[in-house]
């Protein structure tokens, strides 16, 4: 609900409501060619959640009413169930035709759990001129708990794991200079995270990927800055740049069943230091359509696949930096008859076909003993793309 009862004034009030069920049936070991026994997992997993929340705009009668408190506040109920049976069979029936499954492991665990959450923001803007406006930003937020199906251990999957939480806060610019012909947004901001939730190998069984742990295990910050500059440099040539910097560390690490493990141990992942888009857009009015082209340019730097110190070190898990330039060149609102408007585009991607890589996962590295193992993205392409859009 969006009310306006005042100049002064407005505010939003909403509700959400999330549901969501899943089933899954798996096997591992093999019954084929070494008889070993085979494990059998089936999961019945429930999840739901509902939450209120609020927003309001106040504009005081001070400073010229060039002042904006944004106030926000969110009520939130996670209910998590999980059902678990775990099943090790012996025998096969090529060995015996009366064979039946019989197992020598199981258990079942039906755990289930509730979360509830109160996240809230508040915003200072302050206008200087008409065309500039700062800001001023506090928010937290967190991510529901819940179970970790790959659990090693019974009392491991029963136990679960609790809600993570951020707090953060954020300085920031919005102007629009020289007759709005250049735009410049920038903003500082430092994150707080408590109560990380880390998947975690078992530490007894350090050899075998499927055995992970979820914890809440640690805390961490993150600061960074970003800017965006866009500037029409002549009659339908624009340019715009991005750039990004963030910086972010573990600042403790506490797993009960491996004390050994501290902070130095950990580093967040796909979260790379620097990274910045270049993109020149030009665009024209012909007679029989409009004209536009755009040159791209995305870089991005190195980052780890792995929140484990000693892969980074060694370059298991990190995934190279590398940058993709792109073209595009089309007309737009072509006429076709009396209804409809035809667009034809040319595209060509990663144009210098640059050999680069998305993901470097960890679990193929360890179940194959690779030394790195990767998922590259795409190579150069290119293509035309043809749209009739029909005139209602």
């Amino acid at each position: 609900m969006l009310a306006n009862p005042s100049d002064t004034l407005d505010y939003v009030i909403g509700f959400y409501y999330f549901d969501e069920n899943a089933t899954k049936e798996g096997a591992s070991g093999s019954q084929v060619f070494f008889r070993q026994p085979s494990e059998i997992n089936n999961f019945d997993i429930e999840n739901e959640a509902w939450a209120v929340y609020a927003q309001s705009n106040w504009i005081p009668n001070v400073l010229d009413n060039r002042l904006t408190i944004t106030t926000g506040i969110r009520y939130t109920e996670d209910e998590r169930y999980a059902a678990r049976e775990s099943v090790i069979l012996l025998g096969h029936p090529d060995d015996d035709p009366n064979w039946e499954p019989v197992p020598i492991d199981a258990y079942q665990t039906e755990p289930d759990s509730s979360f509830e959450n109160v996240s809230y923001s508040a915003v200072v803007n302050y206008a200087i001129a008409d065309d500039i406006n700062t800001y001023l930003k506090l928010a937290t937020g967190y991510k529901s708990g819940g179970y970790n199906v790959r659990a090693s251990t019974e009392a491991g999957y029963s136990r679960g794991f609790d809600e993570e939480d951020i707090t953060t806060w954020e300085l920031g610019l919005k102007s629009e200079l020289f007759d709005r012909r250049v735009r410049l947004n920038a903003a500082v901001y430092f994150s707080l995270w408590e109560d990380i939730q880390l998947n975690l190998n078992d530490a007894s069984t350090p050899n075998n990927v499927r055995d992970t742990n979820v914890i809440n295990a640690g805390e961490g910050e993150m600061s960074g800055f970003e800017f965006d500059l866009m500037a029409v440099l002549t009659e339908g040539l624009v340019m715009d740049i991005a750039y990004a910097y963030q910086d972010a560390d573990f600042t403790e690490v506490n797993d009960p069943d491996n004390p050994e493990l501290n902070e130095d141990d950990f580093i967040f992942s796909n979260a790379p230091q620097h990274q910045y888009t270049v993109n020149l857009n030009y665009s024209r009015n012909l007679d029989f359509g409009v004209l536009s082209t755009n040159l791209n340019y995305n870089w991005v730097d190195d980052r780890e696949d792995s929140q484990k110190a000693f892969e980074a070190e060694i370059g298991r898990s990190t995934i190279d930096s590398y940058g993709l330039l792109g073209a595009y060149l089309g007309i737009s609102e072509i006429a076709v008859g009396r209804s409809g408007e035809l667009t034809i585009g040319l595209w060509w991607r990663n144009i210098l076909d640059e050999e680069y890589y998305t993901s470097s996962p960890t679990i193929l590295q360890d179940a194959g003993a690779y030394e790195k193992a990767v998922i590259f993205g795409e190579p150069e392409s290119y293509g035309l793309d043809l749209v009739y859009r029909f005139s209602r």
